[in-house]
C-alpha cells in the first residue's frame, strides 16, 4: 500500500475499515488514516474485527478469481 502512487480508486480515497472499544483510541487511528489520504470506516466493536477479516479475505478471494466485489459494497463517502 505504502508503495502505490496514489491512495485512491476510481478518484476516491481508499476506505479503512476501523473496529475498536476504546472512543479514544479509534479516534487517534482515525486521524491517522486521514492524515495519509484515506476515508476511515467505522467497523463497530473490537468483537466485529474478526468479521472485517474474514470478508477480507472472501473479497479478496473473489477478485482474484476475476470477480468484480465493488458491487458488493457500498462506496465510502
Amino acid at each position: 500500500m505504502w508503495r502505490l502512487p496514489s491512495l485512491t480508486f476510481e478518484g476516491r480515497p481508499l476506505g479503512v475499515p476501523l473496529c475498536g472499544d476504546s472512543a479514544g483510541a479509534v479516534e487517534v487511528v482515525r486521524a491517522l488514516v486521514r492524515s495519509i489520504g484515506c476515508a476511515p470506516v467505522d467497523g463497530g466493536p473490537l468483537e466485529r474485527a474478526e468479521l472485517l477479516e474474514a470478508m477480507t479475505a472472501f473479497a479478496i478471494g473473489l477478485w482474484a478469481g476475476g470477480a468484480d466485489v465493488r458491487s458488493m459494497y457500498p462506496t465510502v463517502a
